[in-house]
C-alpha cells in the first residue's frame, strides 16, 4: 500500500514540474495505469502544452462521459430493471425489499469495484470521494428527478424511514472516518445497520400486506401467515398470465 500511495504521489507531481522539464518522459516512468487507456501519458505525451489540443481532448473527454452515462442508462432500463422484475417476482420480494437488496447490490456493484481499485492503487481519498459523491449524487439528482416524474411522494413514512437510515449511516461514517481507524467494530456495526434497514423494511411491507400492527409481526404465525398469501397471490397471477 505504501509503494502504491508513493508511486501514485511522484505520479500527481507531474503537474508540478518546471516547464522546461520533459513531462511526458517523467509520466512515462512514473504513472503506470491498468486502465485500456493511459489519459496521463496520452495528455503530457500528445496534447499538452498546446491550447487547442487540450481544449480538444476535454471536449472529447466530456462526450465519452456523456455516451457511457447513456450506455449504462439503456442498459438498465432494457435489461438490469426486466430481470430485477422477474427475479422479485419469482422469489415473491415485494418492490420496495428488491429495491433495497437486489437493486441496491446492482447499484453498489460498480462503486465497490471502483473503490476497491482505487484503495489498492493507494487512493484513498478517491474512494471516499467517490462514494460520497455518489450518495449526494442519487439523494440529490436521481432522487429527485424520481419524485418530479411521479407527482410527488406518495410513500411518505416510508421516505422519512429511509432518510433516517441514510442519516444514521452518514453520522456512523464520519465518526469512523474521524477516528482515523476502520476496524472490525466498525465494519460490523456498519452491515448491522444495513440488515436492521432491510429487516424493517420487510416488516413494514409485511405489516402492511396483511393489514395488521407491525408489533404482532413478532408473532411468526402472523409472519407465516402473511408470506403463505403472498405466495398464493404471485401464483395466482402467473397462472393467469399463462392462461392469457
Amino acid at each position: 500500500m505504501a509503494a502504491a500511495e508513493d508511486a501514485d504521489s511522484k505520479c500527481q507531481s507531474v503537474r508540478d514540474l518546471p516547464a522546461d522539464q520533459d513531462r511526458c518522459a517523467y509520466a512515462e516512468t512514473y504513472c503506470e495505469t491498468d486502465s485500456l487507456f493511459d489519459y496521463t501519458k496520452a495528455y503530457y505525451c500528445h496534447v499538452y502544452p498546446t491550447p487547442w489540443k487540450q481544449g480538444l481532448m476535454i471536449t472529447a473527454c466530456v462526450l465519452l462521459l456523456l455516451t457511457l452515462f447513456r450506455v449504462m442508462a439503456l442498459a438498465a432500463d432494457e435489461f438490469f430493471s426486466v430481470i430485477l422484475s422477474q427475479i422479485s417476482q419469482d422469489l415473491g420480494l415485494p418492490p420496495r425489499l428488491a429495491g433495497v437488496t437486489l437493486l441496491a447490490l446492482g447499484n453498489g456493484a460498480p462503486d465497490l469495484s471502483a473503490s476497491v481499485a482505487a484503495v489498492k492503487s493507494g487512493n484513498v481519498e478517491l474512494a471516499l470521494g467517490a462514494l460520497t459523491g455518489a450518495s449526494m449524487f442519487v439523494t440529490c439528482i436521481v432522487a429527485g428527478r424520481v419524485i418530479r416524474i411521479c407527482g410527488g411522494v406518495s410513500a411518505r413514512g416510508a421516505q422519512i424511514r429511509d432518510i433516517a437510515f441514510f442519516a444514521a449511516a452518514l453520522v456512523l461514517i464520519a465518526i469512523v472516518v474521524g477516528s482515523g481507524r476502520v476496524n472490525a467494530g466498525a465494519v460490523a456495526a456498519l452491515l448491522l445497520l444495513y440488515f436492521t434497514y432491510v429487516a424493517v423494511v420487510a416488516l413494514a411491507d409485511i405489516s402492511k400486506r396483511a393489514g395488521v400492527a407491525w408489533t404482532r409481526l413478532l408473532d411468526p404465525r402472523v409472519i407465516c401467515k402473511s408470506v403463505h398469501a403472498q405466495r398464493i397471490g404471485a401464483g395466482d397471477r402467473a397462472t393467469g398470465k399463462d392462461k392469457r
